[in-house]
């Protein structure tokens, strides 16, 4: 079985997916990859096939429905019809006996208009939301409601599609919703293992630490919100990749840290396996003050797998994992005085990752290991 991985995204957690997924596949199926040269330079595997992709995908701005490149800003559909265009001339040429978009939400609403493929195609579907005020107490304003409902009705068209296999959720409910319907099946992806040893534990723990790909949507400003007052000397490390458009955002949000005391360790560019695994078991708690985020989060499993409680938005599907593992605080983030009191009472408790530990570690257990390895063989019908 040949079967083709595309991914046009270069930045972020994407790569390490990419790479786990195609790890989970070898050595009982050819793998080929399509994805940017930067990704394929972070997987580095020897064994597969690679197809290197022009450009990458053009990231999401505060407008919607509006992408950037290199400053243009562009249509949502015009990008979305470029990257399937992009995927059909990739698997013309590579001619796959299967095809799996790693992320798909972006081009699911084309997807499910163009001609059935010559071959069958997975999707991974990662802002899955419909199920949120019922399943997790979460009330989505009318306009993400709509668009939440909208995205569902779009998954089960993909379903009836004649070469829809599989459809991917990183939520277990909306996996299992999906899995009722008629067409193609659904399956829970688990987060993907650590890739590298974890690091031995360092003794003493300091400061907070906000890390992954550093973006608006990942709510630094609300972390400079909080520490208006009350933050002097509190240490913070921020640290990742800087999403495109963000970078002079970014700059005036840590000076207005800066300005009101808080001791910032800015650390741009992207980090290695390791120093992410060394930066989270160093702080004494990690920060994920998302204003709305329809995912779980892989700042949470790494964090965990290191011991590190965690103060997270009290929404979605995060929220509901904190809370229902006890593996930190979940506070509106968009609550200055919450948001501030969760970070000082965790940052200045050097006895929170031991409180912590057992519940961090309960929730490594359920979220960790094996489980990602033996779901997407299952699903492509491989023994585990």
């Amino acid at each position: 079985m040949r079967i083709c991985l595309f991914d046009w995204n270069a930045i972020g957690h994407n790569p390490m997916i990419l790479r786990a997924f195609a790890e989970a596949l070898l050595p009982d199926a050819e793998i080929a990859l399509a994805a940017p040269e930067l990704a394929l330079e972070r997987v580095a595997l020897d064994s597969v096939e690679t197809r290197a992709l022009p450009g990458e995908r053009p990231q999401p701005t505060a407008t919607p429905g509006k992408f950037s490149r290199n400053g243009q800003l562009l249509d949502k559909k015009d990008v979305a019809e470029e990257e399937l265009d992009l995927i059909e001339a990739v698997c013309a040429e590579l001619a796959p006996d299967h095809l799996v978009i790693m992320h798909s939400d972006p081009v699911l609403r084309r997807l499910v208009r163009r001609p059935a493929f010559s071959f069958r195609q997975s999707i991974c579907v990662f802002g899955a939301r419909v199920h949120y005020p019922s399943a997790y107490g979460t009330p989505l304003p009318l306009g993400e409601r709509v668009r939440a409902h909208y995205q569902d009705h779009l998954v089960r068209r993909w379903q009836r599609r004649p070469d829809a296999h599989v459809v991917f959720s990183l939520d277990k409910i909306a996996a299992e919703r999906w899995s009722n319907r008629t067409g193609a099946s659904a399956r829970w992806l688990p987060e993907p293992p650590i890739p590298v040893p974890l690091p031995e534990p360092s003794g003493e723990r300091a400061g907070c630490i906000f890390f992954g790909l550093l973006a608006a949507r990942k709510g630094l400003d609300l972390v400079a919100n909080a520490f208006a007052e009350g933050g002097e000397g509190f240490r913070l490390t921020v640290a990742g990749e800087v999403a495109p458009g963000y970078e002079e955002e970014l700059e005036a949000t840590i000076a207005r840290l800066r300005h009101h005391g808080v001791d910032v360790h800015y650390r741009q560019g992207r980090l290695t396996d390791q120093e992410v695994m060394r930066a989270l078991a160093s702080a004494r708690c990690a920060v994920l003050p998302y204003r709305f985020h329809p995912a779980t989060s892989r700042v949470l499993t790494e964090a965990a797998a290191v011991g590190t409680p965690v103060i997270a938005p009290d929404h979605g599907l995060v929220g509901k994992l904190v809370r229902e593992y006890g593996i930190g605080l979940a506070v509106d983030p968009t609550d200055a005085t919450a948001l501030r009191e969760a970070l000082l009472q965790l940052e200045g408790d050097q006895g929170a990752a031991a409180r912590y530990g057992p519940s961090l570690a309960r929730y490594t257990h359920d979220y960790g290991g094996d489980a990602f390895r033996t779901a997407v063989r299952a699903a492509f019908g491989l023994s585990t």
